[in-house]
């Protein structure tokens, strides 16, 4: 029976130009190589510098996630592993720029979340006005389901009688401009 090692060595084939060593065997869907259920780049790691330290990761500086070159690969912990990635949000954290373009526009969520202010304005505004008759019935419904606050009763009126308000602001705004002419 052919030792790890060997079975390895049997699936790499190594690439001029990059330098990398590229696995042709199975990959996962992810594009990493797999050899049995373990990825190729780890056992490439072990047999040339032993175990991966507990709590680490390897990451590939070259990129290429098929890659089984140990000279392309470094123990980090996971969140730097993760911060050197390429994935959009990433590249927004880190240049201060969301995945749209707005520049320095990032609040933190409670839950530690980041969002792009501009962009949650932008589809806050979008969203209400898609939905505005479903947002104004909701809230003459919420309204009137307790006639007894104060609050409630004036709003009430408010969603009952909203039509006939509009038309006399309307017609105030007419007269306003008819007096200024």
């Amino acid at each position: 029976m052919r030792t790890m090692q060997e079975r390895f060595e049997a699936k790499v084939t190594p690439e001029p130009n990059s330098g990398c060593w590229l696995w042709t065997g199975a990959l996962s869907r992810q594009g990493y190589g797999t050899l049995g259920k373990r990825y190729a780049h780890r056992i490439a790691w072990e047999i040339e510098h032993g175990p991966i330290p507990p709590g680490k990761v390897i990451d590939h500086l070259c990129r290429n996630r098929a890659c089984s070159n140990t000279r392309h690969m470094e123990v980090v912990t996971h969140r730097v592993n993760i911060l050197r990635g390429r994935a959009p949000s990433i590249v927004a954290h880190v240049s201060d720029t969301c995945q749209r373009g707005h520049v320095g526009s990032f609040k933190m969520r409670a839950s530690g979340w980041q969002f792009c202010t501009t962009c949650d304005k932008e589809s806050r505004a979008t969203y209400q006005a898609v939905n505005k008759d479903r947002i104004r019935a909701s809230r003459k419904e919420h309204y009137a389901s307790d006639p007894e606050r104060p609050r409630a009763r004036a709003m009430a009126w408010h969603w009952n009688n909203r039509e006939r308000a509009l038309a006399r602001m309307a017609e105030r705004g007419a007269r306003k401009r008819a007096a200024l002419r």
